[in-house]
């Protein structure tokens, strides 16, 4: 189940990670210096104001895995580009710009929010905490699976209805996509406890419950 799960996890990660920098690099691009000159749209190696004071230790984290990545593929002495330190940013990283409270309007994240980071969900449909707060689930569920922490099992269909609503804001697409591959509705219906009426768990062993009865 926790395999089933990663697996979904790893495709948001990486849509929103996208979505995410492209919306990034547009608003970067908007933003002035202090010397009245506009930065590059490569928000990791020319980061504006409002994301250098929130990015410092992440980028330095992601540069330090990034050099890791490019010596184990050979390369001597290697500088990380802004691609390579994108990929190597954690899916909290991406989270931690979302504005929680997007009712206070104005505070430096919502602004972000509302004049560039929403352009990375163009197809939601709901009011736009909505996306905030199934990412924040979502960081939690990624979480709990690294660390195998079980689930119960009835949060599963939980789980897959935020993965596909997030997918789905991004690009259809892909949450078309990802309908069509993901093992994890169909894990979860192979589970042993899958027709228990009593409280369980997954990743645990049959119900003692359903066993005595």
């Amino acid at each position: 189940m926790s395999a089933a799960i990663y697996e979904s996890l790893h495709l948001v990660e990486v849509a929103v990670r996208n979505a995410m920098d492209g919306a990034l690099r547009t608003w970067n691009a908007e933003q002035r210096n202090t010397r009245g000159l506009p930065h590059s749209p490569l928000w990791t190696i020319s980061p504006s104001i409002q994301i250098a004071k929130r990015s410092k230790g992440w980028f330095s984290e992601a540069e330090i895995r990034a050099k890791k990545s490019l010596k184990a593929k050979g390369v001597l002495n290697p500088v990380p580009q802004h691609d390579d330190i994108v990929a190597n940013l954690t899916f909290g990283y991406w989270v931690s710009l979302l504005p929680v409270a997007l009712y206070k309007e104005k505070s430096p994240l919502t602004r972000l929010w509302n004049d560039g980071l929403s352009a990375a969900f163009p197809h939601q449909t709901r009011r736009p905490s909505i996306i905030v707060d199934h990412l924040v689930d979502l960081r939690y569920v990624r979480n709990r699976v690294a660390h195998l922490e079980p689930f119960e099992l009835q949060k599963i269909e939980w789980i897959a209805a935020r993965i596909d609503y997030v997918l789905e804001s991004v690009s259809p697409d892909v949450a078309a996509w990802h309908r069509r591959s993901s093992r994890l509705l169909e894990v979860s219906d192979r589970h042993p406890s899958a027709s228990c009426r009593h409280d369980y768990v997954v990743n645990s062993s049959w119900c003692k419950k359903c066993m005595a009865d």
